[in-house]
């Protein structure tokens, strides 16, 4: 005897609803792609988390940090288990994918021949020739539409970095390292890596900047992504910071940390200014040290606040498609059309 597993579609009764929540509904049980999934704003259902006592790892890259301060558990699951979503292929690259794509193309502004350029027509010759080098090597004469809209909209974005870019090197700004793999460095036993967007070097004022691209459709002030609510949320630029001034320490006496924004936002400047104190400083470095201890310790039992874009991780945290918020949501719409 054979038995089939038919896959099903959601049960009707998620579709018991006014016609707006209809229509959400609808939109969040097949998305495109999970980058279209908003955020569960309900409580994870509680339920006893499976912790292993699997060795810690060795290593820690500086963003796997930010994953263990939003969630230990899913850090756990992630670094320590290192499970990852078989996922499936996507008809236009999802918030990750687009941004390694980006980097690869601004690569090129680390270039001997492009570093210090301060004509804007050449750099956006070069960058925007980069852009169609990377796609065609990427996607293939066969890209989805998607994906081609997704390049174009990079290409736009290009524009603005090289108009920026030729005004920085007006100024004296040379790109000194483009993906700069810096060496490893050893916080409380464990192993700290970490590859560096861009360092540059003001040969006028003899400044530095370490800065990290962001090509998210709105990005934030650095300030406010590393601390909030009284505590670190992220890590990156101070240890990116630590790991660099092991190597470069008599140089980096003067230096800015920082974001250089690659989003859809119209602006003429694109570097966001990272205030660190030297007292913020070490505080960041306190709380990599515990972060480190926790992940030693074997501190995993913590869920995230709010649900993974990933469905397979937001379902093992707990978190199911609609949340209490939603049901709240549909019983004052059903109020509403009687």
């Amino acid at each position: 005897m054979y038995v089939y597993l038919i896959p099903s579609g959601p049960c009707c009764f998620l579709f018991r609803a006014g016609a707006a929540a209809t229509l959400e509904r609808v939109r969040r049980a097949f998305p495109e792609h999970d980058s279209e999934l908003p955020p569960q704003s309900g409580s994870p259902e509680r339920r006893p988390l499976r912790i292993g006592l699997e060795q810690a790892p060795s290593t820690i890259s500086v963003t796997e940090f930010r994953a263990y301060l939003e969630s230990p558990y899913l850090y756990y699951v992630q670094s320590v288990l290192r499970r990852r979503s078989a996922g499936w292929i996507e008809p236009e690259l999802d918030p990750r994918a687009f941004g390694t794509f980006a980097h690869e193309v601004l690569r090129i502004l680390g270039s001997p021949e492009l570093c210090g350029c301060e004509d804007e027509s050449r750099l956006r010759g070069a960058l925007l020739a980069e852009l169609d080098r990377c796609a065609r090597v990427r996607f293939g004469a066969a890209a989805r539409q998607a994906v081609r809209l997704q390049v174009e909209k990079l290409r736009s974005r290009l524009t603005r970095v090289a108009c920026w870019q030729a005004r920085q090197a007006a100024q004296g700004w040379r790109v000194k390292a483009a993906e700069f793999q810096a060496e490893e460095r050893e916080l409380e036993g464990m192993r700290v890596r970490g590859i560096i967007d861009r360092v540059d070097f003001n040969e006028r004022t003899g400044q530095w900047r370490i800065v990290d691209y962001k090509t998210g459709d709105k990005v934030e002030e650095p300030a406010k992504v590393h601390f909030k609510a009284g505590r670190f949320r992220d890590l990156q630029l101070p240890l990116y910071f630590w790991l660099y001034e092991s190597q470069h320490r008599s140089a980096l006496a003067n230096v800015q940390l920082g974001y250089i924004s690659v989003s859809k936002q119209e602006s003429t400047e694109l570097f966001r200014h990272y205030p660190l104190s030297d007292a913020d400083f070490e505080l960041a470095l306190q709380c990599a040290r515990e972060v480190v201890a926790g992940i030693r310790g074997g501190k995993f039992d913590e869920l995230p606040r709010n649900a993974p874009l990933d469905r397979s991780l937001a379902s093992l945290c707990g978190f199911d498609l609609l949340s209490a918020q939603d049901l709240e949501e549909d019983e004052s719409e059903e109020e509403g059309d009687e």
